[in-house]
């Protein structure tokens, strides 16, 4: 079974002999950098990484414009179908599928219906690609750090690829920096989710026989190897989430060393709007990978527009700052 997933990532851009401070991704004029590119012709410069962005995926659906790594024999380029790239100006937005490839060795193909063998195999200089949906958005309340959502398929991701062919594209004296957006309040998404999935902690003991109290779960007695606690009947985990915060903050590594015992894991799997996400409380964040479920398929992958509006609802949910507004949730793809 096929996995898709929107993966969101936060993307800052870095002048030369700057260690604090990231270009404001919508007045691109400020920076020194694009002064002394554009010098006097502001006139032709761009004014905000949207336009300058849009330039890019231009160079990336031409024919010779694919981002080539030659040391993971890995291509990424954008969709020269016209429904599959946008860019909306007035709100920030550029959407995009971009095909993300693999070349390098002679491809067979069988097909599992027929029988049949495909005599037009690939060769080694042809890249068997798959189609990924992207969308890159700039808070006005944030100009210097964009959210950008990548979707991962079947745990093929094009993060690595994606940041070396933006590196490619920018002036000299530029950087970029694209880390996995994380929430901090572990808490408080635990109380926001629709229910608790799962419960994985270190120990030898039944559910049964460790109690209400979180204490008792963590004791020494219950070490040994992992458990899984699984849903009542109901369909969920009753969590006493101020219970947790308290016993969780109220001590100095809880996890790590009680009374002498070492943990290797606590994790708590949540579900919300049909979504699911692992907190794994030895990061100390929330993990906002939302894993999409019954996908709008065509071709054997998703329709781009379906993904364009759970990336939209995503943006809108969980990954605006705080007082910005919504962005429009109808896809522009097709």
């Amino acid at each position: 079974m096929s996995r898709h997933k929107l993966v969101p990532y936060d993307l800052q851009i870095r002048e030369k002999n700057q260690t604090t401070d990231y270009v404001d991704l919508l007045q691109l004029l400020t920076t020194n950098t694009y002064q002394q590119e554009y010098g006097g012709n502001v006139s032709s410069a761009p004014q905000t990484f949207i336009e300058r962005f849009a330039t890019f995926c231009e160079y990336w659906r031409s024919n010779n414009g694919a981002y080539i790594d030659q040391d993971f024999q890995k291509t990424l380029r954008v969709s020269q179908d016209d429904e599959e790239f946008a860019v909306d100006e007035s709100n920030n937005i550029v959407e995009a599928v971009f095909k993300y490839g693999d070349y390098g060795q002679t491809i067979d193909s069988y097909d599992t219906s027929t029988g049949d063998a495909d005599t037009n195999r690939l060769t080694p200089d042809e890249s068997a690609e798959i189609p990924l949906y992207f969308l890159l958005h700039i808070p006005e309340e944030t100009p210097e750090e964009a959210i950008v959502l990548m979707e991962e398929s079947n745990n093929q991701g094009m993060k690595l690829r994606f940041q070396g062919a933006l590196q490619d594209r920018l002036l000299d004296g530029l950087s970029n920096e694209i880390s996995v957006r994380k929430s901090d309040d572990v808490y408080q998404a635990i109380r926001n989710a629709d229910r608790v999935k799962r419960f994985e902690v270190e120990t030898s003991e039944s559910p049964d026989e460790l109690g209400g109290e979180f204490s008792s779960v963590f004791s020494p007695s219950t070490t040994g190897k992992q458990i899984t606690y699984k849903p009542t009947q109901d369909g969920e985990i009753r969590m006493d989430v101020n219970e947790l915060e308290s016993w969780v903050e109220g001590q100095n590594n809880p996890f790590r060393n009680v009374d002498g015992e070492t943990y290797t894991e606590f994790k708590v799997t949540i579900e919300r709007a049909g979504s699911q996400t692992t907190i794994n409380f030895f990061d100390k964040g929330v993990d906002q990978t939302r894993i999409l479920d019954d996908v709008e398929m065509e071709g054997g992958h998703p329709v781009p527009s379906y993904m364009g509006q759970e990336a939209r609802q995503f943006v809108n949910q969980e990954l605006l700052p705080n007082g910005a507004n919504n962005i429009p949730t109808d896809s522009l793809l097709r």
